[in-house]
C-alpha cells in the first residue's frame, strides 16, 4: 500500500522502522497494541527524519484504517477505536458528529456522562464499549499515579460554600416571594368575601346586576379591564420581575458550580499528588466570598477564577466588555473576573505571607481566569493577567511546570494553613 502524502515511504517500510526506546519496529508493536495514535503523533516530532516520517505515514493509515472500522459499526477494541466513536447525545454539547477526542477534549463531557452512556438504553453498544474503554483507562492513568508517582491530585473541597450558600439564599427567597404573594391573595379574597357578606346576599347581588342598564354594564366592563391590566402590569414589574431576577441568579449560581466541577475533573486528569487544590476556599471571616480554586504546588500558588460564561468579550488590561448585538458593555468591578482574580489572589497572598517568609520563598500569588465553557468568545490577549480556555489547560498547565518556585517545606506549610479554613 503506498501513501500518497509521502511516496518515498510506503506503509511497509514505515511498518519495519525501529521505534526510537525499544528494539522492535513500529509495525511490530502496531499489531501488539503497543503503539498508540498518540505516540505515533509525538513520533512526527522526532529528530530523526526516518522516525518522523515513517510515523506520519503511518498515523494517515492508522487513522484512516480506525475511522473506517467505527463508520461501519465496528465494536472499539482499543483506546484509539473507543476515541474515534460519534458521541450521540449531541443536544448538550453542541457538537453535532464529534467523536469522543473531540468532545472529551474539549472538555464538553466528563467522566459522568462516560458513566450515564454506559447504562442509558438510548446508547448503542459501539458507544457503551467505547466509554468502558475510556473510563478503564482513564482509571488506570489514577492508578499509576498511585504505583508510580505522588499519587492522584490532592482535593479538599467545602460543601457548604459561598456559591452553595448563596443558592440556597436564591431558593429561600423565592420561595418567600411566592409564599408571601399567595398569602396576600388569599387575605385580600378573604377580606372581600366578608365585605360581601355584611352588603349583600347573593339573591340581591343578582337583582342589582340584572336592574343596571346597557351603559353601566360597559361602564363596568371598562372599570373592570382597566383594573385587571392594571394589576397584571403590577404583577410583572414587581413580583415576576424579581422571581424572574432570582431565577436568574440560580442559573448563574448553578452554571457556575457546573464549570468549577469542569475544571476540577481536568485538573484531576492533567495533575498528581505532588499538588494540591483547594475548591470554594473562604479566607475571610465573613465568608462574603470565596476563592473559586487555590492551586498549591512545587511551581507556586495560583488563585483560579472559574468563568462558565456565554457571548462575546474583550479584555483589554483589566477592561472587559461584553458584546450584546450591536451594543457593547462594560462589566462593573463586581462581575469582572479580572479584578475579582486579582482581588482574590491578593488576599490569599497576604493570609500566606508568614509561610512564604518563614521559608525564605517568593511572597506571590498568581491570579488566573479559566474559561470554563469552551463556547465563549473571549478575545483576552491583552488581558492584565493570564487567562485560560478549559480545551488547552494542559499547554497552560505546561507553561507554568518550568522550574520549582515553592520550597517542599513551603508548600507543606501552606496546604496545612489551608486546610485548617475548612475546619472552622
Amino acid at each position: 500500500m503506498q501513501n500518497s502524502q509521502y511516496p518515498f515511504m510506503p506503509v511497509v517500510k514505515a511498518r519495519s522502522v525501529i521505534w526510537p526506546g525499544s528494539q522492535k519496529t513500529m509495525g511490530e508493536l502496531l499489531d501488539n497494541g503497543c503503539l498508540t495514535i498518540k505516540d505515533l503523533q509525538k513520533g512526527t516530532a522526532n529528530e530523526k527524519d526516518n522516525v518522523r516520517i515513517a510515523s506520519e505515514v503511518l498515523l494517515a493509515d492508522q487513522s484512516q484504517k480506525i475511522r473506517d472500522y467505527i463508520n461501519k459499526g465496528g465494536i472499539p477494541r482499543t483506546l484509539d477505536e473507543a476515541y474515534e466513536v460519534r458521541w450521540p447525545f449531541d443536544k448538550r454539547t453542541g457538537m453535532p458528529n464529534a467523536t469522543l477526542r473531540d468532545v472529551l477534549n474539549s472538555r464538553k463531557i466528563n467522566v459522568n456522562d462516560l458513566g450515564y452512556a454506559i447504562w442509558s438504553l438510548a446508547s448503542s453498544p459501539q458507544v457503551r464499549q467505547a466509554s468502558i474503554i475510556i473510563l478503564n483507562h482513564l482509571t488506570n492513568v489514577e492508578m499509576r499515579k498511585v504505583a508510580k508517582g505522588p499519587g492522584p491530585l490532592c482535593v479538599t473541597a467545602d460543601y457548604s460554600s459561598y456559591m452553595t450558600q448563596e443558592g440556597e439564599k436564591y431558593l429561600q427567597k423565592r420561595g418567600l416571594i411566592l409564599g408571601a404573594s399567595l398569602a396576600s391573595c388569599f387575605f385580600v379574597a378573604l377580606g372581600y368575601v366578608i365585605w360581601f357578606a355584611n352588603h349583600y346576599t347573593i339573591s340581591g347581588f343578582i337583582h342589582e346586576l340584572i336592574n343596571m342598564n346597557w351603559l353601566s354594564w360597559i361602564v363596568l366592563i371598562i372599570l373592570a379591564l382597566i383594573v385587571l391590566f392594571s394589576i397584571n402590569k403590577i404583577i410583572d414589574l414587581t413580583l415576576f420581575k424579581k422571581i424572574d431576577d432570582i431565577d436568574a441568579a440560580i442559573d448563574a449560581n448553578r452554571k457556575g458550580k457546573i464549570g468549577e466541577d469542569r475544571v476540577v475533573e481536568a485538573l484531576r486528569e492533567l495533575l498528581d499528588g505532588s499538588c494540591h487544590i483547594f475548591r470554594n476556599l473562604h479566607i475571610d471571616k465573613e465568608k462574603k466570598w470565596d476563592v473559586d480554586i487555590a492551586l498549591v504546588s512545587p511551581w507556586g500558588v495560583y488563585a483560579l477564577e472559574v468563568k462558565n460564561l456565554t457571548g462575546e468579550y474583550e479584555i483589554a488590561d483589566t477592561i472587559v466588555t461584553k458584546k450584546f448585538g450591536k451594543k457593547i458593555v462594560k462589566l462593573k468591578d463586581r462581575e469582572n473576573p479580572i479584578i475579582e482574580a486579582r482581588r482574590h489572589a491578593a488576599c490569599l497572598k497576604s493570609f500566606l505571607d508568614a509561610d512564604f517568609s518563614r521559608n525564605n520563598d517568593k511572597a506571590f500569588v498568581e491570579p488566573i481566569v479559566i474559561w470554563a465553557n469552551p463556547d465563549i468568545k473571549a478575545w483576552d490577549s491583552k488581558a492584565a493577567i493570564k487567562c485560560w480556555r478549559i480545551e488547552r489547560l494542559s499547554e497552560e498547565l505546561d507553561s507554568i511546570r518550568t522550574k520549582q518556585k515553592l520550597s517542599p517545606q513551603g508548600q507543606k506549610d501552606i496546604i496545612e494553613r489551608l486546610l485548617k479554613c475548612y475546619k472552622n
